[in-house]
Order: structure tokens, then C-alpha cells, then sequence
């Protein structure tokens, strides 16, 4: 007989999950795991008839660094946390296994890179070899990617996504944020509002949409001053809403947050509103329109449709226009294309304002789990926080897709022709023939003749005094004792630091100036609570005991006037059975978050 030299071989008997350690971006979509058994998988007592099933279910969990002791909750989101290993010839090393897919979760939080441990919970089974068993866990790494906010406040002053500064005076409608990795854009209206001496403009509605979900809030079709603005649903598949709705402060703060985690912010007045946008980390070098390119360099936010550098902020502006002059030239420009069609400017009646979303996505989203909740759902990977108390109104607002619109307060529909509210713009309305794409307009659509009107030509800066005699200093020293000196700014200095509250007094100055009215001293001071409101949330990694007293005013405003306590859903009332002083009989009144009262003598 003829023997061969032995030779020792390890051989693993058990369950394998692979791979052992994955390092993924916060925006880096589906990983796969693949989970093996080395091993046949066991068959019910007894059985050894293919007509029995011969599985083993498996338990997954995670658990991520932090994620208790720091209340940061999970970094890991799985496509499902029940796996069922079934029974194989073995083949490759394998004798049957199972795919399940994992993300990052968007949280927004500063949190630097965190671990995040994938294991199966001990096998619960009859069989001797399984029950008990626990494979081996693999490691994941998160690498934080950073958000960016972009803002539009009052006449407006733009703050893009990566920080450049400029003016934008112009009326009309124009795309202000769009995304190339989302099917999301941002369109918003904006009119003349409180200059008779300067061209001055103002956002007047604003319309979100995600895939094919739009939301918009609007007061443009009626008077400054006079309308109210009317939240709109509209929706090409009425049965999948991504855009969630919710208002705070008793409906002055109106936030649409999107399936990828962005949000945009309105903060409503009188005059119009100032907008808040946020863009998620996955749309790094993904966005344009008037919040800019968000790629980390301010310099290059300038930028045409096509991606080149502008060098001039008119030109700029007008690229995101809606203009009436270029409406044949880009439809014949992108006629020439079979290609994904290249966004131009914004023909008037083509705006979101005007038209259904023509995005319909036919993919039903990646269902995602956490596993320390039973449910998932499409939106576990985007983990959303707040400090300023919310009420969600989407399915309020959803319950009348399209036709009708709800409206936020009681709305003021009637319009005036744009030529009666101008004053020192010299411009000529142009009419235009009815679009072949009439058909798909929505029903709340109407006529904005700020459209129809050539854009501002430059004019000569605003001078000191104002015609009422502020002068420069004056303007500056009430602005800082009404947004530098108020209760956001005093409770969140720490967070702000100086140059935001620098720059929000500038603004105020600013709308003095060109306004020469002291009813817009307090404007620019929801700027101060969403700014305070993001930097809270991006601190979460390191607790917010250190900044409790910003964390109360955001929650409630001026301490609830006096009337409750202050919780974290907000002001609470006192109970009903209060009883008032002798000389006085008071009624509280219940109003949402806060309360307050009317107070009637004695006869």
C-alpha cells in the first residue's frame, strides 16, 4: 500500500458573516452581507423528506458606539433583521446561506466616525449543534459626512450652501435648490414688498418636490399685507406621500422635510416668508440653483445650468429665472438632446408653482429596519431631530390632494395686477399665448405677471439718512438691541459665535435702510433660532446640558409669556381648574404649544 503524507487542514464548522469589517460614507447607499453556513443545515427531528422545510432562522441586531451612552441611537440600518438560512448541497465551502443589505443612517449629527457592531442573537433551536450558537460579529464603520443649510432671508439676503453672501432683489420665479442625486428641486416666488424708493423683494411661496410629491406654500396670488399663505398637496400617486409636513409656534414656522432628510423651512410674516433649506451629505457636489453648488468652495457658487462659472451676480440670478425671452430658445435648445434633458431657465407657467410634478417614481424605496424597532419602513436610514416643537399636519393636508388645497390660516385669494403694487421699477408685462402643456397644470394655478417682466437693471445703492432721517448709526444700534439683545441671541451666543450674530445685525441694518421701516427690526431673528436649532442638533454627540437655557427658549419662546411651563413638547397650560385672584376672572385658552389669556375686570 502506498500511503500520501498527511496534512493538517482547519476546517470551520458554523455560520460566517462576511465581510468581517466594511468602512462606508454616511451617503454611500445599500452594502451587502452575506451570511454562510459551513455546515448542512438541520432538518426537523427525525425528518430527512424534502417535503419538510429545512431552515434556521436567524436573529440580527446592531449595536453602534454611542449609541446609549450618548443617546445618538443607531448609525446602521438593515434591510431586514429576520434572516432564514435554508438547507443546500454544499458547494464552494457553503451548505446554504443568505443575503441581507445594510446603509448608513443620515443623522445630521456631528458625530464624527462611529462603529457598529453586526451579530446574530443566540440560535434558539432543537438541535444540539445550533442552539446557543452565536457566530461571530463583523465591524462597520461610519465615516460623518457633513450637511449644508442654505438661507433666504427677508429681501432676501442668500446665504448659500457653502457660505457666500449676496443680495438678491429680483421678483419673478426662480429654482433655488435642485438635486442631480435626488429627484428633488425647490422652486420659490418672490415679489415686491415694503420699498417705495428701492427695488426691494421678498419670498412670497415656495413649492418642494420629491419625486412625484409636491407640496407648496404659497400667499403670491393675493396682496402683501392682506393674503395668507395656503399649503398645497400634490401628488401623482396619492397612496405614497415623501414629503412630511409639521408647524411650530402656532403655524409660523412651516417645515417639509424629504425622504433623503432634506428640509425646507418657512418662516412666515405679513410681508411674505424667509426660507430655510437643507441639504443632506449625500448631495455633496450634487445641487445648483440660487443656494449654490455645495461643494465646499463659495467661490464657484456663481454658476450657470450648465456647471460653468459666472462672474456676475445679475447674470447669475437671471440663469434661475424664469424668463419669458428665453421660453422658445430652451425648448428648441433641448429638443436637440436625446439625452436626459439639460435644466435651463424656467419658462413662465413651467415652474412646480404651475404644474404637477412630472417625476413619477416607480421604485417603491428600499425598506430599511433598525431592529430595535418592530416596524420599517422607508425611512428608517434618516434619523430626524429637533429642539423646536413640532405637530406633523401631513396627513391634515394630504386629505385634499391637488384639487382644493388646505389652507394654513384663512386665505385671501384675490390678486392685483403686479403694475399696482410697483412703483419705481419701469417695466412692461407681456403677455403669453396659453402652453400646450395647459393640460397638466393643477387647479390652484394662476397667473404670477412677475414672470412676464424684464429682470431689475442694477440701480444705485441706498444712501444715509434714509428719507426719514435714520441714519447709519441709529439703524445699528436698534438692530442690536432687537436681534443682537434678543432672547434667541442671548441663549445661544455660545452657539452662534459672533460673526452669525454679526451678520444678522447686518441684515436688519440692511431691510432699515431700504425699507425705512421699523417693522422689520425683528425679521431676521428666525434666522437666529434655526441657526441655534441646527447647531444643537449637530452637538447632540456631546449632550445639551451645557446649553439647557437655548434648548428652553427654542422650545418656548419668551418663556411661555408667563403662562404655563416649559416642557419638551413645549409650553404646558395650567389646569383648567385654576382659580384666579378675586378682582379678576381670567380664561386661559388653549392655542397648540402655548396659552394665552384674556383678562376681564369686575363689574
Amino acid at each position: 500500500d502506498v500511503r500520501g503524507e498527511s496534512v493538517e487542514s482547519h476546517f470551520f464548522a458554523g455560520i460566517r458573516l462576511k465581510p468581517a469589517l466594511t468602512v462606508l460614507s454616511e451617503d454611500a447607499g445599500l452594502h451587502e452581507l452575506l451570511v454562510g453556513a459551513t455546515v448542512p443545515v438541520p432538518c426537523p427531528e427525525g425528518s430527512f423528506s424534502s417535503t419538510h422545510s429545512c431552515t434556521l432562522p436567524l436573529q440580527i441586531s446592531t449595536k453602534s458606539q454611542g449609541e446609549v451612552k450618548n443617546a445618538l441611537g443607531p448609525d446602521l440600518s438593515l434591510s431586514s433583521c429576520v434572516l432564514v438560512l435554508s438547507q443546500a448541497p454544499c458547494r464552494d465551502g457553503l451548505c446554504g446561506s443568505g443575503r441581507t443589505h445594510f446603509s448608513a443612517i443620515t443623522d445630521f449629527v456631528k458625530d464624527d466616525n462611529r462603529t457598529t457592531q453586526i451579530s446574530i442573537k443566540p440560535i434558539i433551536s432543537r438541535s444540539l449543534l445550533w442552539n446557543g450558537y452565536s457566530p461571530e460579529p463583523v465591524q462597520v464603520v461610519v465615516r460623518d459626512v457633513p450637511s449644508a443649510h442654505c438661507y433666504a432671508f427677508t429681501d432676501p439676503h442668500m446665504i448659500t450652501f457653502d457660505g457666500r453672501y449676496y443680495e438678491n432683489y429680483q421678483i419673478g420665479t426662480f429654482v433655488l435648490y435642485k438635486s442631480s442625486f435626488w429627484p428633488l428641486e425647490v422652486h420659490v416666488r418672490q415679489w415686491e414688498c415694503g420699498s417705495l424708493e428701492h427695488a426691494a423683494s421678498c419670498a412670497c411661496g415656495v413649492v418642494v418636490r420629491d419625486g412625484g410629491d409636491a407640496v407648496a406654500l404659497d400667499m403670491c396670488n393675493g396682496v402683501m399685507g392682506e393674503t395668507q399663505p395656503q399649503l398645497t398637496v400634490r401628488s401623482r400617486d396619492p397612496n405614497r406621500n415623501r414629503i412630511r409636513i409639521a408647524e411650530s409656534y402656532q403655524g409660523r414656522k412651516v417645515t417639509m422635510t424629504l425622504a433623503s432628510g432634506a428640509f425646507v423651512r418657512a418662516d412666515v410674516s405679513d410681508w411674505g416668508m424667509s426660507l430655510t433649506l437643507r441639504a443632506p451629505g449625500s448631495d455633496l457636489n450634487h445641487t445648483e440653483g440660487l443656494c449654490g453648488t455645495f461643494d465646499g468652495q463659495p467661490d464657484n457658487d456663481f454658476h450657470s445650468a450648465g456647471g460653468a462659472m459666472l462672474g456676475d451676480l445679475q447674470a447669475f440670478i437671471s440663469e434661475w429665472r424664469s424668463d419669458v425671452k428665453k421660453k422658445w430658445q430652451n425648448s428648441q435648445r433641448c429638443r436637440l438632446s436625446n439625452s436626459s434633458p439639460v435644466f435651463l431657465r424656467l419658462p413662465p407657467g413651467s415652474s412646480l408653482f404651475d404644474l404637477l410634478p412630472s417625476h413619477l417614481d416607480s421604485s417603491e424605496g428600499h425598506s430599511q429596519c433598525t431592529c430595535q424597532k418592530t416596524a420599517c419602513s422607508r425611512h428608517a436610514n434618516v434619523r430626524l431631530s429637533g429642539v423646536i416643537p413640532a405637530l406633523d399636519v401631513t396627513a391634515k393636508h394630504a386629505a385634499s390632494l391637488e384639487q382644493s388645497g388646505s389652507s394654513l390660516f384663512r386665505a385671501s385669494r384675490k390678486r392685483v395686477p403686479a403694475s399696482s403694487r410697483r412703483r419705481h421699477r419701469g417695466r412692461t408685462r407681456h403677455s403669453v399665448p396659453n402652453s400646450p402643456r395647459q393640460l397638466q397644470r393643477h387647479s390652484s394655478s394662476y397667473f404670477f405677471p412677475e414672470d412676464h417682466e424684464l429682470a431689475a437693471q442694477a440701480e444705485t445703492p441706498p444712501a444715509w439718512p434714509t428719507p426719514s432721517g435714520l441714519t447709519r448709526q441709529r439703524a445699528e444700534a436698534q438692530c442690536r438691541r432687537a436681534v443682537a439683545e434678543s432672547e434667541p441671541a442671548s441663549s445661544c451666543r455660545g452657539l452662534l459665535g459672533e460673526q452669525t450674530l454679526r451678520r444678522a445685525v447686518a441684515m436688519c441694518v440692511s431691510d432699515l435702510q431700504l425699507k425705512d421701516d421699523k417693522s422689520w427690526l425683528r425679521a431676521t431673528i428666525p434666522l437666529l433660532e434655526n441657526e441655534c436649532e441646527r447647531r444643537l442638533e449637530e452637538e447632540e454627540a456631546g449632550g445639551w446640558e451645557e446649553h439647557q437655557q437655548a434648548v428652553d427658549v427654542l422650545r418656548c419662546p419668551d418663556l411661555c409669556g408667563g403662562n404655563g411651563q416649559c416642557s419638551e413638547t413645549g409650553c404646558v397650560s395650567p389646569p383648567c381648574g385654576y382659580r384666579p385672584t378675586l378682582m379678576k376672572i381670567l380664561f386661559w385658552v388653549f392655542l397648540a404649544c402655548s396659552c394665552g389669556f384674556l383678562v376681564m375686570e369686575d363689574i
